[in-house]
């Protein structure tokens, strides 16, 4: 099945399951015999951090929304089309994609991008199956003047966690990321880190 996205989708170990397992398994293979193996795949990846203060304990939390393909949770954002000129638009498409269409840039908020060109050791992709390069650029969402209608699989998440490299989900059960390596240079890039990082709400 070369249609269908994510790896391992039945939650067994068998390779043949869908296509992108399959890929996972011999990429898994390759990369344990070829530790400099090259990635296959170069990705432009662009991502929003979107903070607020818990109404409740004060305490930074940066939204996150669960991937049904890569079964984690990640920041709000996505891989750059051909079609699109360049990443912030790319970032402007998969706010209205992923959190809410009504958003218009420049109107209900603004971005700032905050980081250009972090690439990370390539990865084998838990969508697609390959090993990846990818090369992120980051947004800070500003000056949101009204409250974000969140979906089932959003979820605010505590800087806190985000540091230790797991979502804390409804059950009490720790999501973690496979991207931890992500967030934890994201945080040392920034100046201040994610503490540091002003709220994206007006209001907050």
């Amino acid at each position: 099945d070369w249609r269908s996205r994510g790896v391992y989708p039945d939650g067994t170990q068998n390779p043949l399951q869908n296509a992108a397992t399959l890929l996972h398994a011999m990429e898994t293979r390759r990369s344990i015999l070829l530790p400099e193996a090259q990635a296959v795949r170069d990705e432009q990846v662009a991502q929003v951090l979107i903070k607020r203060m818990n109404p409740h304990t004060g305490v930074g939390e940066l939204l996150f929304q669960f991937d049904s393909n890569a079964r984690q949770y990640q920041l709000i954002g996505g891989r750059r089309k051909d079609s699109d000129p360049d990443l912030r638009f790319t970032m402007i498409r998969e706010i209205e994609e992923e959190l809410a269409d009504d958003l218009q840039h420049e109107v209900h908020y603004q971005l700032e991008c905050i980081i250009t060109g972090l690439q990370l050791p390539p990865i084998i992709s838990p969508t697609f199956g390959a090993l990846t390069s990818y090369r992120f650029e980051i947004f800070h969402m500003t000056e949101v003047h009204q409250t974000l209608t969140l979906q089932p699989e959003d979820v605010w998440v505590p800087i806190s966690q985000v540091l230790e490299g797991y979502v804390l989900d409804d059950i009490g059960q720790k999501i973690p990321f496979s991207a931890d390596d992500l967030y934890k240079r994201i945080n040392s890039t920034l100046r201040n880190g994610f503490q540091g990082l002003a709220s994206s709400f007006v209001s907050n």
